[in-house]
């Protein structure tokens, strides 16, 4: 521990501490330590002279300006749950042998009136009862006097009691009754969670942030085993020291580093309300009204303000949840391992005198390390809650809890106890926990999205009060269930309560916020509706493939060019969809198409005429080109091959498939090349824009002398062949 500290001391000061950094502290204001005011340094002008006015910022503005402010104060805050949770755990896997008189020098003497299995699971009941009983007072507390205080007092007294915890070793229940105290002071985990529902205000990074404090816990949980483990050769006790000096260090660094958040600034919150009124006024303004708008503003965030008052009635339902989770989870870890696998793969041998299948090492690396496999759920936590919810998580978590925690005891009971089947037992274990604890990951965000700021610290308390009150008498009333009973008894009993609790869990499905994500209707882009001032009928028609007249699609795109919107995409429709009629009226209304888009053709080169530069022309052409959504050509591309090769087999094209070559020469004739280029130039815009006026004139024509050919035929018939005919 000596070490450690003077480590720290050592290194401190070459640590560039510059949480403000470019920031001086004004002498003229007497503020408290944590809310000491900075002030951010001028920007230089073009003279190189600083500015005379500057920006004034308390530490706890500067968390949501800077951030390396914010990062490091995070950074120390985990790096505090994860040393809190490697103190509390640090002689976990010495626990049945500390428990066992004679079976260690530095067991203890006597564990009357408890056994085994009760004395076992007694010891860290009294830390973890000490840290339910101060999650709840110690979370209202941080509620009103900030987080800071009640972390730093957790972590410095904690330092302190590991170091008694030590010197108590001879006495089982002296050690039990400072434990008890340590835990009262073992708060950091909660108040962290708290911390990261002020700090974030995006609820999937809000996620992560509580997830990862669970992981940093479960890492530290996992930490502590592994130090036990390999400094057994010291002594059973030893492990504390490095506990004290670990709390030491990390207290040290967060009385330095640690930022009290301002929890009613959040100004990146405020940001986001704004993007949703502009999504909302943009709803609005694309004639979209009532509930479509509303839903579609929904689906593009699920950011909420917290809520102005706590639902009591919710939060207990949660918190109720979570107890009946850790309960049933009791059943699989530890009870899967200590005693049914101590007993089935160890005890049974050594009591008989056989080589035992699992060794006491292999025993405390397998109950030290399943902690870590929380990670992974972590971080693939926010994916699964935002698909679905955290409450759907959370029921899920609690059916699959119950199945491999069934599937685990019949491995270990009515399996042969060999190799082979051990390494069974412990596969199953690390694959199937990681998916049972999303129900544990998922009652944090779930508080946090019920609860209001001022109430973050008290039920996040709640829930760590749930789990340590879960953690700490469940193990110890199974342990003597089983003594009494048997140990399948006690594992069937934590079956039915993980089913109890998916039961429990089932309404908040239907709690907004909290279950799956409604599926709302997405807000078409702005291809695809009809904008301000825009009629959405005639929008809708060129979007079918409906008939709009080519001139009245330009002005719409028009528009849109001038407001930087996407253009419209006429689309061919189907040819089923069109009768003779139809077809007769497409031929009449294409020939004013065609004389329109030969109009714009020549605006184009009377531009050009006029001295216009051809790189502006060509700039202009272009980028009208490229707001075309590639998506939406891609599809009108396929409906005109669709339509074209349905109407070559309606009109006695039947053998065009004999000789693709003549088919294909066929469309060549019809579309002759205008350019193979890619986007207009200056070198080929002008000979581009004449070839396709000349291919439009060619359509123009050919629809002129149909149109002749009809009125003389029908003045033939009605002259009945008296009249000159003249083509």
């Amino acid at each position: 521990s000596l070490p450690l500290i003077c480590f720290t001391f050592y290194f401190l000061p070459l640590v560039r501490f510059d949480p403000l950094k470019s920031m001086a502290f004004e002498d003229e204001k007497a503020v408290s330590a944590d809310e000491e005011a900075a002030v951010v340094s001028g920007v230089a002008d073009d003279d190189g002279e600083d500015e005379d006015e500057t920006l004034k910022l308390t530490l706890s503005q500067a968390m949501y300006v800077n951030p390396k402010v914010r990062a490091r104060s995070l950074f120390v805050l985990r790096l505090g749950v994860m040393a809190d949770a490697v103190n509390t755990t640090i002689l976990q896997p010495n626990y049945p042998i500390m428990a066992t008189p004679n079976a260690h020098p530095d067991s203890f003497e006597s564990t009357s009136p408890f056994d085994f299995s009760a004395a076992t699971y007694f010891i860290p009941m009294t830390a973890l009862l000490g840290v339910g009983i101060a999650s709840v007072i110690i979370g209202t507390i941080s509620d009103k006097v900030g987080r800071r205080p009640c972390v730093l007092v957790c972590l410095c007294v904690s330092t302190v009691l590991s170091i008694v915890k030590y010197l108590c070793r001879r006495n089982f229940w002296a050690f039990c009754g400072v434990n008890f105290i340590n835990g009262l002071f073992s708060a950091t985990t909660p108040l962290a969670m708290a911390y990261m529902g002020d700090v974030f205000t995006d609820k999937d990074e809000k996620t992560m942030a509580i997830g990862m404090v669970g992981a940093y816990n479960m890492v530290g949980m996992s930490g502590g085993g592994i130090c036990a483990i390999l400094l057994e050769s010291q002594g059973l006790f030893i492990p504390l020291l490095l506990g004290a000096g670990l709390m030491a260090v990390s207290s040290i660094l967060n009385i330095i580093f640690l930022v009290e958040p301002n929890r009613t600034l959040a100004p990146s919150l405020a940001h986001q309300y704004a993007q949703v009124d502009d999504k909302r006024m943009e709803a609005v303004e694309s004639n979209q009204t009532g509930d479509q708008a509303a839903a579609w503003v929904e689906n593009e965030t699920d950011e909420k303000a917290p809520p102005e008052t706590l639902d009591n009635c919710l939060l207990w339902n949660i918190i109720f949840g979570a107890f009946a989770d850790n309960v049933g989870t009791s059943g699989l870890n530890p009870m899967c391992l200590s005693p049914l696998a101590f007993i089935q793969y160890y005890r049974n041998f050594w009591v008989l005198g056989l080589t035992p299948v699992m060794s006491l090492n292999a025993y405390k690396w397998i109950s030290t390390l399943i902690a870590i496999m929380i990670i992974p759920s972590a971080v693939v936590s926010p994916q699964v809650f935002k698909k679905m919810g955290a409450a759907g998580a959370c029921v899920s978590g609690n059916i699959v809890t119950a199945a491999v925690t069934v599937v685990l005891l019949y491995v270990a009971t009515a399996a042969p106890a060999t190799s082979g089947w051990f390494g069974a037992f412990v596969a199953i274990l690390y694959t199937g926990f990681p998916v049972t604890v999303f129900s544990q990951l998922s009652t944090g965000p779930m508080l946090d999205t019920i609860s209001p700021a001022s109430k973050r610290g008290y039920t996040q308390g709640l829930n760590t009060s749930a789990l340590n009150f879960g953690q700490a008498l469940t193990p110890w009333l199974l342990g003597l269930l089983a003594d009494a009973t048997s140990t399948s008894v006690a594992i069937w009993t934590c079956v039915g309560v993980s089913l109890f609790a998916a039961v429990v869990n089932v309404p908040l499905l239907f709690r907004d916020g909290l279950g799956p994500p409604k599926k709302v209707k997405q807000m078409p882009d702005e291809g695809h509706r009809g904008l301000v001032g825009e009629d959405d009928e005639l929008v809708e028609k060129v979007l079918r493939g409906e008939y709009v007249p080519v001139s009245m699609v330009d002005q719409l795109n028009e528009e849109r060019i001038k407001l930087g919107k996407q253009l419209l995409v006429q689309r061919y429709g189907q040819y089923s969809d069109n009768t003779t009629g139809d077809l007769e009226k497409l031929r009449q209304n294409a020939k004013s198409d065609f004389k329109h888009l030969l109009r714009r053709k020549e605006l184009f080169v009377g531009d050009l005429n006029k001295g216009e530069a051809r790189a502006a022309v060509c700039e202009r052409i272009n980028a009208a080109m490229n707001r075309l959504d590639e998506n939406d050509i891609t599809e009108a591309n396929q409906e005109l091959g669709v339509w074209f090769t349905d109407y070559l087999k309606d009109n006695g094209y039947r053998d065009v498939h004999m000789s693709a070559t003549a088919t294909k020469q066929m469309i060549m004739s019809a579309f002759p090349s205008i350019t193979q280029e890619k986007e207009f130039t200056p070198e080929n815009v002008e000979a581009t824009l004449l070839d396709s006026q000349r291919v439009y004139r060619k359509f123009v024509c050919l629809e002129d002398q149909e149109e002749l050919y009809t009125k003389s035929i029908r003045q033939l018939i009605a002259s009945k062949g008296s009249a000159p005919i003249v083509y």
